[in-house]
Formats: structure tokens, C-alpha cells, sequence
């Protein structure tokens, strides 16, 4: 069971998706902005585990919602024990996400 409870337990607390255009290049970008909550325990019972080093790795990918192209993606290392928050930013081309992005346009697929 120390497997289990070492794995980190991640909480969306916040998600932004906005649509820039570069002033330079008139290209549309979009931006999904999401803030993250980390919580990993020490263990069963509050033991430390046999392996203390373990490291986990976060992928968030962001996806058109027809066809699934990667529009961006983003990593990070889950390494630390306790309770901490971050954010990632994804930038990807508004313009590619809009045309294959279903019925009405606009739709687009995160995983973590």
C-alpha cells in the first residue's frame, strides 16, 4: 500500500483559456493558464518509504478536440513530500485549436 498513498494527489484550483493576438506577426495565440495543488503524504501511517527518492512526473498536454493534434504540452517533477501549489502556462496557435475544435469551433482537450 505504500505505493499508493506515495502517489501525489493533484486538485485543479483554477483554469484560464485566453486568446491573444501578436502584434509583431498578427498571429492569434491561445494561452491555458492552470494553477495546480500538489499533495503527497509521507506514507502508510506516516512511515517514510522504502524508496524516500521517489520521483513522479507530471505531463500536461492540451489537444485539438476532432482530430487530437498536440497543441502543447508541458512537464514537471512531483518530487517533494508535503503540500505545494504551482502554475503552468501553455501557449499553442489559437487558429489551428479553432478550426478542428468540433461542432462550434472552440473546444479543446487537457490531460494531465
Amino acid at each position: 500500500l505504500d505505493v499508493l498513498y506515495n502517489m501525489p494527489l493533484l486538485s485543479l484550483k483554477s483554469i484560464k483559456l485566453t486568446n491573444e493576438v501578436e502584434k509583431s506577426s498578427g498571429k492569434s495565440i491561445g494561452k491555458l493558464k492552470l494553477d495546480l495543488e500538489v499533495q503527497r503524504d509521507q506514507g502508510s501511517a506516516g512511515r517514510q518509504s522504502r524508496k524516500p527518492n521517489t520521483e513522479y512526473s507530471l505531463s500536461i498536454l492540451c489537444g485539438t478536440f476532432q482530430q487530437g493534434m498536440l497543441l502543447a504540452r508541458s512537464s514537471t517533477i512531483l518530487g517533494r513530500r508535503g503540500t505545494w501549489s504551482f502554475s503552468k502556462e501553455l501557449v499553442f496557435d489559437w487558429s489551428i485549436a479553432n478550426a478542428d475544435g468540433g461542432e462550434d469551433g472552440g473546444k479543446v482537450l487537457v490531460r494531465l
